[in-house]
């Protein structure tokens, strides 16, 4: 069986890399990280896989800048940690941690400033001894 150029690049990246992603006829390798390419910058969404195949972070990027739904999960567990959203590398939005599956801080930002409403939320006391928030 023959194999052109870019078959056997594919079949080489498969093998030894965690991640390939294939966008307009142009390869892209990555460990960790699977997303597409514009222009030469990252566009669209992205995602991070652990070693174990998990979603880690799901991020938006238009022109290499964050921009868009943002959520970053626990490596082990895979549970929500952090969610949120971007404009223009800028947090914007209502932003929220989770410890194991419940809202414990909820905050609003406008443009990468803090407005609105601050709310941290009591689960326990170890959680307010011995947990730092992931933000702001």
């Amino acid at each position: 069986m023959k194999f052109n150029r870019y078959q056997l690049v594919v079949l080489l990246a498969l093998l030894f890399c965690d991640t390939v992603c294939i966008a307009q006829d142009n390869i892209i390798v990555q460990t960790g990280w699977q997303g597409a390419y514009k222009e030469g910058k990252r566009y669209g969404d992205w995602k991070y896989f652990t070693a174990e195949g998990r979603i880690a972070t799901e991020a938006s990027y238009i022109n290499d800048t964050l921009n868009g739904p943002y959520q970053l999960y626990d490596s082990v567990s895979g549970n929500k940690l952090l969610t949120g959203g971007f404009y223009k590398g800028d947090k914007h939005g209502e932003w929220k941690e989770y410890y194991n599956g419940t809202v414990v801080y909820t905050a609003r930002y406008s443009y990468g400033n803090l407005s609105g409403y601050f709310c941290i939320l009591r689960l326990n006391n170890w959680y307010e001894k011995n947990r730092r928030l992931l933000f702001p």
